[in-house]
């Protein structure tokens, strides 16, 4: 049975190819515009197509990104498309980013409130958070209307918890108090 390309593997070898050309944040602008690139569900489809020949999605790829990107990156989306695995690239952007920001000394936190939070309110979270990891964070904030009010910030095993429906169960904790 043969072996799933891992996008780990090929984040991994962009990633040592940007150290070797200090190349860092273009590489992950560039696999960005990639990502970007392929939410169209037809390029996907046609890169990834093993009925497609490969002079056809060579074509396609120097036309789509061939001015955008890197030429290195551009020879990963080949290669990709050789494979009919383009379907991979958002996975290699995100394993690619996990490998950046622990090169920088950034570690990364999510942060999950009822409401959009703007980026005035994501800073002020990300400052709490650095003073209780010793570490800059990079948040990836979502929302949830469960939460209620408020937010639940998480960074490995730390949690900043202002949520409202936290604040509700310890209030009623404190006032009904342990029944079991």
């Amino acid at each position: 049975m043969a072996k799933k390309p891992s996008a780990k593997r090929y984040a991994e070898a962009a990633f040592e190819l940007a150290v070797e050309g200090k190349d860092l944040d273009g590489w992950a602008d560039d696999l960005t515009v990639m990502a970007r690139a392929l939410e169209n569900e037809e390029l996907v489809n046609l890169l990834d197509a093993p009925n497609v020949l490969m002079d056809k999605k060579k074509e396609v790829i120097k036309e789509v990104f061939g001015k955008s990107i890197k030429p290195l990156p551009v020879n990963l989306a080949l290669l990709l498309a050789s494979r009919n695995s383009v379907r991979l690239v958002p996975r290699i952007l995100d394993e690619y980013e996990q490998m950046l920001y622990a090169h920088k000394g950034i570690v990364l936190g999510d942060v999950v409130s009822a409401v959009a939070l703007d980026e005035a309110q994501l800073k002020a979270i990300g400052e709490q958070l650095k003073k209780m990891v010793g570490s800059e964070v990079k948040l990836n904030a979502r929302v949830d209307p469960a939460v209620l009010g408020g937010f639940v910030a998480k960074v490995g095993d730390k949690i900043l918890d202002g949520s409202a429906r936290t604040k509700l169960e310890q209030m009623r904790y404190s006032l009904v108090g342990r029944r079991g």
